[in-house]
């Protein structure tokens, strides 16, 4: 009969106790079901207030199974923006 000593015990413990927290700590992802040719509306963001367009690019984009657009838009005197000048 093989005895295992109490260091081993208190490892095993502790690596058990570590896994355990570690799980608690995992960020949990939701994702929607998409049908091949289907879509999922974006969640939208609030106009600018004010300021002037500086810069605008729209680019195409294709992926292994995504196809789709991106626009970008630099607005220069947005108020509503707590980042900007």
């Amino acid at each position: 009969m093989r005895v295992t000593s109490v260091p081993a015990v208190k490892g095993l413990f502790r690596t058990a106790a570590f896994a355990l927290i570690l799980s608690g700590l995992t960020i949990v992802a939701q994702a929607v079901p998409l049908a091949p040719g289907g879509a999922v509306p974006g969640t939208g963001e609030p106009d600018p207030v004010g300021g002037v367009v500086i810069a605008s690019t729209n680019v195409a984009f294709t992926g292994l199974s995504l196809i789709g657009s991106l626009t970008s838009t630099v607005i220069a005197g947005d108020i509503s923006n707590p980042f900007g000048d």
